[in-house]
């Protein structure tokens, strides 16, 4: 698949951003129980101050009162609704013909290519992706996304997309396989049943492993080249290694920040688009945002399913319970759960303090968004995080 053959789709559609609008922030001041309220001026008569300021440090209209927790608030879509305006709903890129062509060319692969698709883990992604998404939804929730905090900000304290949920809903590997999970990569590979892998009959699995010699007894075929296919260059390099090993790389934590670093773009005031889902708005859209915009706000605590996979995620996935940074190549994002910590079955607490990065962009003018922090940060914190989760 050529990049000409993803441009050509009819499924493709741009999600670049259109030209920048300005911010006007207005002058307010505090009312009746602490509500910031406008000027006595009617709205048409004032002349807003025009500003390329995002950072909070002091009381905002609608917004914090000071930079502790979301200090790129000013330049987030929330004080551009707070003044009346109406983005609308959002842009969508979509990807649904890249993965039809993904579907056709799997299924038309040799059974070798198969083999070594299928043992990255992630064969089964093309075909889990929906065609249509409710993009008023999705617009609804990006309004209340703050990538100071990565989460989402509800009437009732916050919510978030954590690794667990990643896990549950992409079956994509978070972190180092446990024994019942290794097993199960083992039998999918091998081609064999559990009682013919750990039978003592067999002697496949051997103290706490899998017998060379049965590997190459399973698995010998012959192979043979496939030609006129193209891959990315970045990708070649991060499987220079070979592709066996994928399944302990932590695609979730990868998948993960992207989705954050996309979130917290598509937050920004200016933004359009949010990349990478696959959908198209129908006529109707702006009004099922408007209702949903008035549903979010009435929301309550009791109205959420806190654990929909189930209790103890981090005994299921541990790394649910991760607290660092995550990393997808250069793309470095905080991850928080203690902000979220219904969502692991605990009573929530006053969180710690949010994660701040060495440098930061988080204007109005989602093209300037940038987050310096250091991928090796990243990894190391990634790293450690299981020895100091066991010793706890």
């Amino acid at each position: 698949m050529s990049v000409d053959d993803l441009r050509e789709s009819d499924d493709f559609e741009s999600s670049e951003d259109e030209a920048s609008e300005k911010i006007y922030i207005s002058k307010r001041k505090k009312g009746a129980c602490g509500r910031f309220v406008g000027d006595s001026s009617s709205r048409s008569n004032r002349r807003p101050e025009e500003v390329d300021v995002w950072t909070v440090t002091g009381p905002v209209p609608g917004g914090p009162e000071d930079d502790t927790v979301i200090p790129s608030f000013l330049g987030h879509v929330a004080s551009r609704l707070w003044d009346g305006a109406d983005r609308g709903v959002l842009k969508c890129q979509t990807r649904h013909g890249a993965l039809r062509k993904l579907r056709q060319w799997y299924e038309t692969a040799l059974e070798e290519v198969k083999v070594l698709i299928d043992g990255t883990e992630l064969s089964h992604l093309p075909y889990i992706m929906f065609d249509h998404l409710d993009i008023p939804l999705l617009s609804a929730f990006v309004e209340r996304w703050q990538s100071d905090t990565n989460s989402f900000h509800m009437p009732f304290r916050e919510m978030t997309i954590t690794l667990h949920d990643v896990w549950h809903i992409l079956r994509i590997p978070v972190g180092q396989p446990n024994k019942a999970q290794l097993l199960a990569y083992c039998i999918q590979i091998l081609g064999i049943s559990l009682e013919d892998l750990v039978s003592k009959t067999t002697k496949h699995f051997s103290q706490g492993g899998v017998l060379i010699e049965s590997i190459i007894s399973l698995c010998r075929r012959g192979r043979t080249a496939e030609s006129g296919h193209r891959i990315r260059p970045a990708t070649i390099w991060e499987v220079r290694d070979g592709v066996s090993n994928t399944s302990t790389f932590s695609l979730a934590s990868a998948t993960l920040a992207y989705l954050y670093r996309q979130l917290g773009i598509s937050s920004r005031g200016d933004c359009s688009g949010l990349t990478g889902w696959s959908a198209t708005a129908s006529e109707c859209s702006g009004t099922r945002l408007r209702s949903l915009q008035a549903l979010l706000d009435l929301l309550t605590a009791e109205e959420i399913t806190w654990l929909p996979f189930g209790g103890e995620p981090a005994a299921s996935v541990e790394h649910t319970a991760y607290y660092g940074w995550i990393a997808y190549r250069d793309i470095v994002e905080p991850y928080m759960p203690s902000r979220v910590l219904r969502q692991l079955g605990y009573v929530q607490t006053v969180p710690v303090p949010i994660f701040r990065p060495i440098g930061v962009v988080r204007s109005w003018k989602s093209l300037k968004y940038s987050v310096d922090m250091s991928v090796t940060i990243a990894v190391d914190m990634w790293n450690a995080f299981l020895t100091m989760y066991k010793l706890r």
